[in-house]
């Protein structure tokens, strides 16, 4: 047995049913609020048996609702947009943000203010307020789901930052490597701190989107990756490691990191040696949008009763992230049938 979430593409809601999101979306809550509203019916009408909300892809296995009410940007984007990057809001993609890649030895150098000065996070405060006064007692996702902080690690938004150089760097000149990830690790930890001072709760968990960790090899992870996660992770009491691609060689060194609450590994990933170094952990378990998509309603129940194989009596939550347009609807049925033990 194991639990299920998805969470589809925003292109989906455009081509399905019309829906787009844009500048009004991201930036005006009072105008984001219906449209949340008329996403969550369109998924009750469509998926009536099953679980599923806009929100709902990891909220289940944390036990928590997920809040309807959200500020929606992630923190890397405002890293990025601080730093020079300009926002796209698109009316059925998610945010992006697109820049030039920073020199590294400058970003240790440069000046810069506290994150609540710029424009950006001066506008999701707002948000914050506006959606507050409207809707008085009603949770807020801003940052976090309740006391979980959500975060890129500090290698991925480095990486994010400055591109291949990160990589180069980490190999050839790493003290220079460590300085600048030393001071994006700070940047994060100011934007974690204010977001939760403001939700008027403390962080005792930090989710780490640790999207960029497959392309190290184990011994550049256990000396850049380790090292961070296992710091945010003692700050903030736990962490959530997020590796949404292929980690088979990375699972040992995700052991030495400190406290690892949640584990999430990407689609052709081994989950037996992943059970097998996390015998309690809560495991999750990333299935390919593309092939719910292509794949028939026999093989996405085949490839669920092999992770739930694969994790034995420890806790599983599989979940596809950005489910695209023209996936059959019996393949996502398939998915929490199976995993419901059907």
């Amino acid at each position: 047995m194991a639990t299920a979430g998805i969470s589809f593409m925003r292109s989906w809601y455009a081509q399905e049913y019309g829906i787009l999101f844009g500048s009004d979306y991201f930036l005006d809550p009072l105008r984001r609020v219906p449209v949340d509203q008329r996403i969550d019916q369109v998924l009750r009408h469509r998926f009536p048996d099953l679980p599923i909300t806009e929100q709902s892809v990891f909220s289940t296995f944390l036990g928590v609702q997920a809040p309807r009410l959200r500020v929606r940007f992630a923190p890397v984007h405002v890293l990025q947009v601080a730093l020079g990057g300009s926002l796209h809001l698109s009316e059925d993609q998610d945010p992006w943000v697109e820049g030039e890649s920073l020199d590294i030895a400058a970003f240790c150098d440069m000046g810069m203010s506290a994150l609540a000065d710029y424009p950006l996070v001066r506008q999701m405060l707002e948000q914050y307020a506006t959606l507050e006064a409207a809707y008085p007692g009603e949770p807020i996702y801003f940052g976090g789901i309740r006391e979980i902080a959500e975060a890129q690690s500090v290698l991925t938004a480095s990486a994010s930052l400055f591109g291949t150089a990160l990589f180069e760097a980490m190999l050839l000149t790493p003290a220079l490597a460590f300085r600048a990830m030393d001071r994006v690790s700070k940047l994060l930890c100011e934007l974690v701190d204010l977001f939760a001072a403001r939700r008027g709760d403390r962080a005792t968990a930090i989710h780490l989107g640790d999207c960029s960790a497959t392309m190290l090899s184990p011994a550049q992870y256990r000396t850049f990756g380790v090292h961070y996660n296992s710091a945010l992770s003692r700050k903030y009491g736990a962490c959530e490691i997020h590796s949404c691609g292929a980690c088979s060689h990375l699972i040992a060194e995700f052991a030495r990191v400190w406290n690892v609450r949640w584990l999430e590994l990407g689609w052709g990933t081994d989950m037996t040696r992943a059970r097998d170094m996390f015998p309690r952990t809560q495991l999750i378990a990333r299935l390919s949008p593309v092939l719910l998509r292509e794949w028939t309603p026999e093989q996405v129940r085949a490839q669920v009763h092999s992770y739930v194989a694969a994790a034995g009596s420890g806790p599983l939550h599989i979940a596809v992230v950005g489910v695209e347009a023209g996936t059959p609807d019996a393949n996502i049925y398939a998915l929490f049938e199976a995993a419901n033990g059907s």
